[in-house]
């Protein structure tokens, strides 16, 4: 499978967006939305790892306490105060993964 391929790096998937004319700093989300535990994850890498979990209603509790401790530390926020605010903006989004998925399920590759 392609997937397996990519080791992190983006692999096809990145070397077919950049084909297609996507600039190289988005590009580069196809190898690290899987790689978040990597040494120099931005806080965009981050967001995009969360939101690739999110939107089909998976949570990760490493994934989710790694960028509420950059939302706290930009932010001034506790640490209980930012996980609250991110756990309530992500418990919302998630609650559409039903619909968002069966929509995708009737578009089948």
């Amino acid at each position: 499978m392609i997937d397996r391929a990519m080791n992190g790096s983006g692999g096809p998937w990145r070397e077919l967006l950049l084909a297609r004319g996507v600039p190289e700093r988005l590009a580069r989300f196809a190898g690290t939305h899987g790689s978040w535990a990597a040494d120099g994850v931005t806080v965009e890498d981050l967001l995009v790892s969360v939101a690739d979990k999110v939107w089909k209603a998976k949570r990760v509790e490493d994934l989710e306490r790694l960028l509420v401790g950059r939302i706290a530390v930009a932010s001034g926020l506790a640490l209980w105060e930012a996980f609250v605010s991110l756990d309530d903006c992500l418990a919302g989004l998630a609650a559409g993964a039903d619909e968002r998925l069966a929509f995708q399920n009737g578009f089948p590759v």
